[in-house]
């Protein structure tokens, strides 16, 4: 008799330990994404979150406004003079099954895209003007962003040009060919 019980016991505390095993809290910025044998399941929270183990994932959110600074970026404008350009990139996450399940890694992912991206729209403009209006070459940068962010689940929401360098003794290419 005294086997049966104790039997009973060890069941009871492993199924008790299983279950408080899968409790989560989150706070109130953070949703949990539930993946339930690798498939999309829910997006849960905040607060009291359950995860059955072994059948289910859970993987955090967070949907506060991110900031990144972009690594500086070697440009040549349209008129042919090399400069570098810093970057800061502002963005969060609206929706946190796209940003997990569309895209390998959201911020990596934002992270590249703005830095073609920055390259790309300040190639298309002349030092002189790139210099003096740094403003709106940076709303010019969010306005080519905007569609693939949304894809993303993602808002962008300011890409602000910090500072640009013209290259110390860097030669117009039209000069260099």
């Amino acid at each position: 008799m005294s086997v049966d019980v104790t039997i009973i016991a060890l069941v009871a505390v492993a199924a008790i330990i299983a279950v408080a095993s899968g409790v989560r809290i989150l706070p109130i910025h953070q949703r949990a994404v539930v993946f339930q044998l690798g498939r999309f399941k829910s997006v849960q929270g905040p607060g009291l979150v359950f995860v059955v183990p072994v059948l289910q994932e859970m993987k955090r959110v967070d949907l506060r406004p991110a900031i990144i600074e972009l690594p500086p970026q070697e440009f040549t404008a349209s008129d042919g003079e090399a400069a570098n350009a810093t970057a800061k990139l502002s963005f969060q996450v609206l929706d946190p099954e796209k940003a997990l399940t569309d895209v390998a890694d959201y911020r990596q992912a934002a992270s590249q895209l703005a830095q073609v991206t920055v390259k790309n729209v300040l190639g298309m403009h002349p030092l002189d003007e790139i210099l003096s209006d740094h403003g709106r070459i940076g709303s010019e940068a969010l306005a080519a962003m905007e569609a693939q962010m949304a894809r993303w689940g993602l808002l962008v929401d300011k890409v602000e040009i910090a500072r640009v360098d013209p290259a110390r003794g860097a030669f117009p290419r039209a000069m260099l060919t």
